[in-house]
This record gives structure tokens, C-alpha cells and sequence, in this order.
């Protein structure tokens, strides 16, 4: 995909022609150093995956994100991504930032809300989450551009949605209770509580926080599904991700003989393994996932 390069964006690409020159960095090492360094100061191979990721932004690299609005299947675009990064490198992964649509207004359902934050929490690589994506946040009307993505935080059913007793830039997309923090605090079936279950698995599951990453081959009966096998010392699990719009027995093939999974995303009763020949099967609603823990 091409888009036509904004000032903001020439005066991007100017800043890397100037990083890399070859006497910027020697320039540069006579200057006190940061607390946190900036691409200069990283080691050469650093420095070159960090330049090659902006220039993956500047050509409107979004594979993930049209995944879920109807673009091609994802696992061939992540398995060429996973592939290209050196063993000591981690991949920042995201739905959406400031620059886009939010996905609470381009997806058409609280399922595909849930699967998207799935994919984000579970994959590998370091995921960023833009404040607002843990609710649904949307757009809202009345106002375009930047804006309309940049509305207040949606805190509270409260007035301007709880963000300030002021006058805010813009007014809120919404301060309904189920929309707001506060609200779906107190669901546990939310968007928001789904968000801190899987940080909290993330954090108690090394393949999940720190896990090496392949895609697997999986089939399935209604859509093409997504299937990662993800691995850390004996720590070991394998991410199914339904797309589609209907339910789908998912058959994934290649995982270690003899693992007993058990499902840490539903708590259903574990899936066995009997044999090499034998697919790991799996019944997944629609825009539906599993995370199936090896022990």
C-alpha cells in the first residue's frame, strides 16, 4: 500500500538519510548521553532493524490490522515477519496507534474486539496497547481527523465521561457505562477484564511472555485460521485464532507427539494428543481463539 507522504513524514525520511550518514554517529558520540537511548547510540545490526521498522511504517506496513477488516489471511505475512528477526530482537506488537481508525470503530463486533486483543497479548513480540483499545474505544462523530481518534478517555459515566472537571479539547465518544472503565470493571464478561486475564497469563507463562514463535499449519472447516506454536526452556503453547464469521473445527498439525493441552483461554476439558500422526483438533466459535497450554 502507497500513501502519499505528508510533510510530517518527508521530514521523517530526511532524519534517517541523516542517521544514516557516515559521520552523524561520530558526531553524535561527543554528546552526553541519553537515559534512553536513541537509535544512534544502539549497535549497528540495532540500529539497522530500528531504521528498517520506521521505514516499514512509512510504506503503510499493516498486515496485522487488515487482517481483521477483511484483508488476506495473516499467517504468511507473520511467518515471513517472525523469520527476519534475529534471535536477541522482539517485534512491538499493535493494532492500531494514534495515526488510525480505532478498531472499536472499524470491527463489526465485540468478538472480533476480543479476538483482536488475543492476537496482540498472545503473539510474539512485545505488545502496545493505545489507551482506550482495553474498553473498545471507538472514534465517535462529529468531528474528523486526528481528533475523532484522539478523544478523552472514557473513565466513568460521569460527566465528559469522568476525564476532567474542565472543558475538554473534544467531547468523548461515549460515557456509557459499558463503555467506560468503570463499567466494565465490574462485568467480567469485558472487553477490559478479557485485557487483564491475559496480561496476568502472559505474566505467569514463559512461552507466552518471552516464547520463540513459529506458525504452525492449521485447517479449517468454515475459514483459514491462524496457529502458533510458541516455546520457552519446558514451557510450551500452542495459539489458534478463528477469523471467521462461523463456528470452525480447527486441525492443527505438527505439534509435538504426546503433549496433553489444556485450554487456558475457556478452562474447557484438555485436548489430547495420541499419536504423531493425529492432528491437535479444536472447536472454535465464531472470531473465536485458544490458548492451549502443553504439561
Amino acid at each position: 500500500m502507497c500513501r502519499r507522504l505528508t510533510p510530517f513524514r518527508q521530514s521523517g525520511l530526511l532524519r534517517l538519510r541523516e542517521l544514516r550518514s557516515p559521520g552523524y554517529l561520530a558526531r553524535r558520540r561527543k554528546q552526553p548521553p541519553y537515559s534512553v537511548d536513541p537509535v544512534e547510540h544502539q549497535p549497528v545490526e540495532v540500529r539497522a532493524a530500528i531504521l528498517e521498522a520506521i521505514a516499514r511504517y512509512e510504506a503503510g506496513d499493516d498486515s496485522v490490522r487488515r487482517t481483521f477488516v477483511g484483508g488476506p489471511p495473516l499467517g504468511g505475512a507473520l511467518g515471513a515477519r517472525l523469520a527476519s528477526y534475529p534471535a536477541w530482537g522482539a517485534a512491538g506488537t499493535f493494532s492500531t496507534n494514534h495515526d488510525q481508525t480505532r478498531l472499536g470503530t472499524e470491527l463489526p463486533s465485540r468478538e472480533a474486539l476480543r479476538l483482536a486483543a488475543a492476537l496482540v497479548l498472545t503473539a510474539p513480540g512485545t505488545p502496545w496497547l493505545y489507551y482506550g483499545e482495553e474498553i473498545g474505544m471507538a472514534n465517535g462523530t462529529g468531528v474528523g481527523g486526528d481528533e475523532a481518534k484522539r478523544r478523552p478517555m472514557q473513565w466513568s459515566a460521569a460527566a465528559n465521561a469522568g476525564f476532567t472537571s474542565g472543558v475538554p479539547w473534544v467531547a468523548p465518544a461515549s460515557a456509557t457505562a459499558e463503555d467506560t472503565v468503570e463499567g466494565q470493571r465490574a462485568d467480567p464478561n469485558s472487553l477490559f477484564q478479557l485485557h487483564k486475564a491475559l496480561i496476568a497469563l502472559k505474566k505467569q507463562v514463559p512461552a507466552l511472555s518471552t516464547g520463540s514463535g513459529r506458525v504452525v499449519t492449521a485447517v479449517g472447516s468454515s475459514s483459514e485460521p491462524l496457529a502458533l506454536w510458541r516455546t520457552e526452556g519446558t514451557s510450551s503453547v500452542v495459539l489458534v485464532y478463528n477469523f471467521g464469521e462461523s463456528r470452525s473445527e480447527v486441525r492443527v498439525r505438527g505439534v509435538t507427539e504426546g503433549l496433553r493441552f489444556v485450554d487456558r483461554a475457556a478452562l474447557r476439558a484438555p485436548i489430547t494428543r495420541a499419536s504423531v500422526s493425529d492432528d491437535l483438533v479444536v472447536q472454535l466459535s465464531a472470531r473465536g481463539f485458544a490458548i492451549l497450554e502443553a504439561n
